[in-house]
Protein backbone atom coordinates (compact mmCIF):
# COMPACT_ATOMS: atom_id res chain seq x y z
CA UNK A 1 0.00 0.00 0.00
CA UNK A 2 1.38 3.55 -0.59
CA UNK A 3 1.55 6.37 1.74
CA UNK A 4 -0.14 9.33 0.69
CA UNK A 5 2.37 11.28 2.46
CA UNK A 6 4.97 9.83 0.71
CA UNK A 7 4.07 11.75 -2.25
CA UNK A 8 4.36 15.57 -0.50
CA UNK A 9 7.39 17.23 -0.91
CA UNK A 10 8.98 18.50 2.17
CA UNK A 11 9.67 22.03 2.51
CA UNK A 12 13.00 22.50 4.32
CA UNK A 13 13.32 24.89 7.26
CA UNK A 14 14.36 28.40 7.27
CA UNK A 15 17.93 29.26 7.09
CA UNK A 16 18.98 30.61 10.36
CA UNK A 17 18.42 34.19 10.59
CA UNK A 18 15.66 37.31 11.13
CA UNK A 19 15.14 37.98 7.41
CA UNK A 20 12.14 36.24 5.00
CA UNK A 21 10.83 36.85 1.49
CA UNK A 22 7.63 37.29 2.30
CA UNK A 23 6.73 34.27 0.04
CA UNK A 24 8.27 32.49 2.65
CA UNK A 25 6.78 34.18 5.78
CA UNK A 26 3.29 33.14 3.86
CA UNK A 27 4.33 29.71 3.34
CA UNK A 28 6.04 29.00 6.72
CA UNK A 29 3.60 31.32 9.08
CA UNK A 30 3.98 28.81 12.00
CA UNK A 31 7.49 29.63 11.57
CA UNK A 32 7.78 33.21 11.03
CA UNK A 33 5.12 33.43 14.61
CA UNK A 34 7.55 30.88 16.80
CA UNK A 35 10.73 32.62 15.51
CA UNK A 36 8.87 35.92 16.57
CA UNK A 37 8.62 34.65 19.94
CA UNK A 38 11.75 32.80 20.76
CA UNK A 39 14.80 34.80 18.43
CA UNK A 40 12.98 38.19 18.78
CA UNK A 41 11.90 40.05 15.52
CA UNK A 42 11.75 38.67 12.28
CA UNK A 43 12.10 41.06 9.25
CA UNK A 44 9.89 40.27 6.19
CA UNK A 45 10.98 41.87 3.22
CA UNK A 46 8.51 43.52 0.62
CA UNK A 47 8.56 44.71 -2.34
CA UNK A 48 8.08 48.39 -2.34
CA UNK A 49 9.35 50.99 -0.22
CA UNK A 50 7.72 49.66 3.20
CA UNK A 51 9.38 47.20 5.59
CA UNK A 52 7.72 44.66 7.86
CA UNK A 53 8.63 43.10 11.11
CA UNK A 54 6.89 40.49 13.24
CA UNK A 55 7.16 40.91 17.11
CA UNK A 56 5.77 38.64 19.50
CA UNK A 57 2.91 40.36 21.60
CA UNK A 58 5.06 40.81 24.51
CA UNK A 59 7.37 42.70 22.06
CA UNK A 60 4.59 45.20 20.77
CA UNK A 61 2.82 45.90 24.13
CA UNK A 62 6.01 47.04 25.53
CA UNK A 63 6.97 48.89 22.52
CA UNK A 64 3.32 50.55 22.35
CA UNK A 65 3.11 51.12 26.23
CA UNK A 66 3.55 55.25 27.21
CA UNK A 67 7.45 55.67 28.35
CA UNK A 68 6.49 56.92 32.09
CA UNK A 69 9.80 56.92 33.14
CA UNK A 70 9.41 54.46 36.13
CA UNK A 71 12.19 52.45 35.53
CA UNK A 72 14.46 54.80 35.90
CA UNK A 73 13.39 56.38 38.59
CA UNK A 74 13.13 52.69 40.42
CA UNK A 75 16.73 52.02 39.46
CA UNK A 76 18.11 55.56 40.89
CA UNK A 77 15.98 55.09 44.50
CA UNK A 78 17.63 50.95 44.36
CA UNK A 79 21.52 52.47 43.43
CA UNK A 80 23.64 52.53 46.96
CA UNK A 81 24.05 56.09 45.91
CA UNK A 82 21.04 58.01 45.69
CA UNK A 83 22.58 60.19 48.47
CA UNK A 84 24.54 62.08 45.81
CA UNK A 85 23.49 65.47 44.70
CA UNK A 86 22.41 65.14 40.80
CA UNK A 87 21.31 69.25 40.96
CA UNK A 88 22.54 70.19 37.22
CA UNK A 89 24.36 73.27 37.63
CA UNK A 90 24.07 74.52 33.79
CA UNK A 91 26.15 77.68 34.02
CA UNK A 92 28.52 76.41 36.13
CA UNK A 93 31.38 74.60 34.01
CA UNK A 94 32.04 70.59 34.21
CA UNK A 95 35.14 70.15 36.29
CA UNK A 96 38.09 69.08 34.20
CA UNK A 97 36.72 71.17 31.24
CA UNK A 98 38.55 73.99 30.72
CA UNK A 99 37.91 77.19 29.66
CA UNK A 100 37.32 78.17 26.09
Amino acid sequence: MLNPMASQTTVPPHPAGSTWTLRDAKERFDELVHAARTQGPQHVMVSGPGHMFTVSADMFEGIKSPKSGALLVAAFQASPYKEIDLTAHLNEPISGDSER
